[in-house]
C-alpha cells in the first residue's frame, strides 16, 4: 500500500466513523480506531497498526459476549475474526517476529472459537505454539501452559473430548508450576491463566456428565479469584457457576 493510498485510506476510514457516530452505529468508535492503525502505517509503525487492528478483534469479541441481539452477536464476531485476520496479515507482510505473529495470531483463533470452527481454531493454536517454539518460548513456560489449555479446548469442542482433557491437564500443570516457581512472568497474569484453564476444564468436565467436578472446580477457581482479586475473571466465574448449578 503507498503512502498515497494509506493516508486517504485514514481520512476515508474516520469520516465513516464519524458519520456512523453521528446515526448511533456500534461501529463508529472501531471505524475510528481503524483510521488511526492506518495512520500508525504512515509513519511506519507496523507494528503499532497491526497491535491495534488486534485491540480492534479484543473490543468486538467483548461486544459479542455482552450482546443480547443475535444479529448484532454475530456481526460483532465476524468483525472480531475479521480485525484479528487484518492484524496478522499486515504482521505477516511486514516480516514481523515469530512472537509478534503469535499474540496475533491467537486472536484470530479465539474469534475463530467463537464463530464455532472448532477444527480450524485448533488448527490455527497449534500454529500459535509452533510459532512460540520459534520464538524460544520454553515449555515449562507459563504461557505456553495457558496455549495448550485453548488448543485443548478447541480440540474438546471439535469432537477430540479425550485428547482436548489431557491437553487442558497439561496446560494447567504449567501453569501451576510456573506459580510454584515463582516465574518472572507477572504472578497476575499465571494466577488469570490458571483460572481460566480451570474454568475451560469445568465446561468440559460438565459436558461430559462430570457436573459434580465441574461445580467443584468451578467454585475452586472462584476462591482463587476472590482471594487474588482477580477483576478480570469475576463476572466470568459467576456466569459460569449460575449455568453449572441450574
Amino acid at each position: 500500500m503507498t503512502t498515497a493510498w494509506r493516508k486517504q485510506a485514514a481520512d476515508e476510514t474516520y469520516a465513516a466513523g464519524w458519520h456512523l457516530r453521528e446515526t448511533g452505529s456500534p461501529v463508529a468508535g472501531a471505524m475510528i480506531q481503524m483510521a488511526g492503525a492506518f495512520l500508525k502505517l504512515e509513519v511506519g509503525d507496523t507494528w503499532g497498526c497491526a497491535d491495534s487492528f488486534g485491540h480492534l478483534s479484543i473490543s468486538a469479541k467483548h461486544a459479542a459476549q455482552r450482546s443480547t441481539d443475535p444479529t448484532q452477536e454475530t456481526m460483532a464476531i465476524a468483525m472480531c475474526r475479521g480485525f484479528a485476520k487484518t492484524a496478522y496479515l499486515i504482521a505477516e507482510a511486514a516480516g514481523l517476529s515469530p512472537d509478534q505473529l503469535a499474540i496475533l495470531l491467537h486472536k484470530e483463533a479465539d474469534a475463530t472459537m467463537l464463530q464455532g470452527e472448532y477444527q480450524e481454531a485448533a488448527e490455527l493454536y497449534q500454529r500459535v505454539i509452533d510459532l512460540t517454539a520459534e520464538a524460544g518460548v520454553t515449555p515449562t513456560d507459563g504461557s505456553h501452559g495457558n496455549r495448550l489449555c485453548h488448543l485443548g479446548h478447541a480440540k474438546f469442542k471439535s469432537g477430540q473430548k479425550a485428547e482436548g482433557l489431557q491437553l487442558i491437564n497439561e496446560g494447567m500443570r504449567l501453569v501451576q508450576d510456573g506459580i510454584i516457581a515463582g516465574e518472572p512472568t507477572n504472578m497476575t497474569q499465571l494466577q488469570i491463566w490458571l483460572t481460566g484453564c480451570m474454568m475451560t476444564k469445568a465446561r468440559c468436565l460438565a459436558e461430559v456428565n462430570q457436573r459434580d467436578d465441574a461445580i467443584s472446580l468451578a467454585r475452586e477457581a472462584r476462591d482463587i479469584i476472590e482471594e487474588k482479586n482477580l477483576t478480570v475473571r469475576k463476572e466470568q466465574v459467576w456466569e459460569l457457576l449460575e449455568e453449572l448449578e441450574i
